[in-house]
């Protein structure tokens, strides 16, 4: 997709002009603004850009839906127009936490440790998924590919290998991440981990037989204190936590040693002290707890399935929303890792589709075609597994499609778990989820994906379809209740030559989109009242400014072309908004004779933004006028 100039300086523009925006950094779908002034952004004209698919403000930072791609490139655009600072993790870490309280803070940290760990989790759950179709019989004949084909038992039993090393060196990626998170040293936090899968352990998924006395314990002997040998494979909670006490203990060293000292002092005592206690109590206890967590939730989908998969179907999506997802993918990761196979993970590849369907039938009743391109456009990245776009630019805005999202995505769940899909990786959502659902259970994993889009797309539909019913009944009704607002005249606001604004250059304004009026070409530099009227609006950079007659008529006067990008200079207000001004009042300085020097187009533009309610319009094109000469009637 082309990304115009004009669409990207329309953005900062409406979150307040680039001197509104104190940081700007970006995600995999948005640009993520931290403002100055947040009650300057214009949602509304915000969505009506282009490149928009919807926007919302969380923790601290007012956040630009663009989509995946796409959104590196808008970024990049936005830092050439803008002074704004690229903010650091850091940065946006306190911009954030200020605005959050325990429970998000909690979250946060979850999200994270563990979502930078997905990349590796998917991939192996991706390989895990061909090794499955290489090594089962049933899926291209009686025999599997690898019986078959003997020549490739070796690969396959190589890509097993590598799948299976990603679960096996979990608490080596989280205590990384979480001890860098913490602020420690993360190649510290890498050695923690290492010592946590040291091969001299008892593997952690022997500790049942060691409970059983199938498998002999072995213990340090300390002064008297037995300690168990016991390995922590497969585990996230007790890598987490001893890299809180890791990282925390590492700052401590470091401020009570010389610094002279540090280096020989620092690591080794850090990495000791936190492996005796995670050894010692801090692993057992966090096993335990993950242990129940675990425990619960395998117990209540055993107890249960339908109303379990139900619930958390749909749950799941109003958790994404609100970020709570992240702790979920924690305890799925968890789960996975200690059972091999997960009905919560096979739940969530379905609510995307759900989504999908919701989004997809909302297009059929959005009013713009950019509207409708953006849903459709939103539609097809839910399928792929990125909601976001979807939810936030369409589903939630709209409320009934999500409502459908959740409901059919809950109807799914159950019906998945009454056919006893379950997933053995984390893995993509959507068509592509095959590769973590075992293959028995492919026919039903489809079939329940056709029903969740069906679903959502026909409860949206119906429901749409009710609504614009209604919506044209009273449509009706309040066209013959509005008043047409006619008998009045616009004088000129500026001293000039007249020009129709289908021939300006401004493309937005000679489609006539904002709506009807005129152009001049100035020759002076005071903007004036075109009539007695109330400042209804004044942009920050003091380019525009927008004015209500008594009869109910908003004009717009925006001075020159792509003039935002001076963030005021060169102009001077005379009002603020909320004035009261009679006609001729001056409005706005501008220096007409700066600006065509440093090339810009000073076309003025008088557009009438709420043309539909005008009687008709008629200007008075290609004419040498002054100030306060008329140059529109409606009548």
């Amino acid at each position: 997709m082309e990304i115009k100039k004009d669409d990207v300086l329309d953005i900062i523009e409406n979150v307040g002009g680039k001197q509104n925006i104190s940081m700007l950094t970006h995600c995999v779908t948005r640009l993520r603004f931290v403002l100055k002034d947040e009650s300057l952004v214009n949602e509304e004209a915000l969505k009506q850009n282009e490149l928009v698919q919807g926007c919302f403000n969380t923790n601290g930072q007012f956040q630009v839906i663009i989509g995946p791609g796409l959104v590196d490139r808008v970024y990049d655009e936005c830092l050439k127009y803008t002074d704004a600072k690229e903010a650091s993790k850091e940065e946006l870490k306190e911009v954030e936490e200020k605005n959050m309280n325990p429970l998000q803070r909690a979250i946060k940290i979850f999200a994270d440790v563990f979502y930078p760990i997905l990349p590796a989790i998917v991939g192996a759950g991706l390989l895990l998924g061909i090794s499955n179709v290489l090594s089962n019989p049933g899926i291209f004949g009686e025999l599997s590919v690898i019986e078959m084909y003997p020549a490739i038992a070796g690969l396959a039993d190589m890509i097993d290998m590598i799948a299976n090393t990603s679960f096996t060196y979990i608490p080596v990626m989280v205590a990384w991440l979480a001890t860098k998170r913490f602020g420690g040293s993360p190649l510290l936090g890498i050695l923690l981990g290492l010592v946590l899968i040291n091969a001299d352990l008892i593997p952690g998924s022997q500790m049942s037989s060691v409970i059983t006395g199938d498998v002999d314990a072995q213990y340090w002997n300390i002064l008297g204190l037995q300690i168990l040998k016991i390995g922590y494979q497969n585990s996230v909670l007790p890598a987490l936590i001893a890299s809180y006490l890791l990282a925390k203990l590492e700052g401590w060293l470091r401020k009570v040693i010389p610094d002279s000292m540090q280096l020989i002092f620092v690591a080794p005592i850090a990495i000791f002290v936190t492996a005796f206690f995670t050894f010692l109590c801090i692993g057992p206890a966090a096993n335990q707890i993950a242990s129940w967590i675990t425990d619960g939730i395998v117990y209540l989908f055993d107890i249960a399935p339908i109303l379990a998969g139900f619930v958390f179907g749909a749950l799941y999506a109003p958790l994404v929303v609100t970020g709570m997802h992240h702790a979920i993918i924690a305890v799925c990761i968890q789960i996975v890792a200690s059972t091999q196979q997960s009905g919560m993970v096979a739940i969530i590849t379905i609510v995307c589709i759900a989504e999908a369907g919701s989004v997809l039938a909302l297009s059929r009743f959005l009013k713009t075609k950019n509207e409708r391109n953006m849903a459709v456009s939103a539609g097809v990245t839910a399928i792929l597994g990125v909601t976001e776009p979807s939810m936030f630019g369409f589903t939630i805005p709209a409320r009934y499609p999500f409502i459908c999202t959740i409901l059919s995505a809950g109807i799914s769940g159950a019906l998945m778990m009454a056919f006893g899909v379950y997933a053995v990786s984390l893995g993509p959502s959507g068509p592509l989820a095959f590769t973590i659902i075992p293959v028995q259970y492919w026919v039903p994993l489809y079939a329940c994906m056709i029903l969740a889009f069906v679903l959502a797309f026909a409860g949206t539909y119906i429901i749409g379809k009710s609504q614009q019913k209604k919506e044209l009944q009273t449509q009706d009704i309040d066209e013959e209740e509005i008043e047409t607002i006619n008998d009045v005249i616009i004088k000129s606001s500026v001293k000039g030559t007249t020009i129709a604004l289908k021939n300006t250059k401004d493309q937005t304004f000679a489609s006539e989109s904002l709506g009807k009026g005129i152009a001049i070409d100035p020759t002076d530099s005071k903007i004036v009242a075109p009539f007695d009227c109330e400042v209804i609006m004044l942009f920050p950079t003091n380019h525009a400014i927008g004015l209500r007659h008594k009869s109910g008529l908003e004009i717009l006067i925006h001075i020159g072309v792509d003039t935002v990008e001076l963030n005021g200079e060169c102009f001077e207000s005379l009002v603020e908004k909320g004035s009261i001004v009679k006609e001729g009042t001056p409005l706005i300085n501008f220096d007409l004779k700066s600006l065509k020097e440093k090339g810009y187009d000073m076309t003025i533009f008088m557009v009438i933004t709420n043309s539909q309610v005008c009687g008709t319009i008629e200007s008075n094109d290609n004419q040498k006028v002054n100030a306060l000469t008329p140059i529109v009637s409606i009548k």
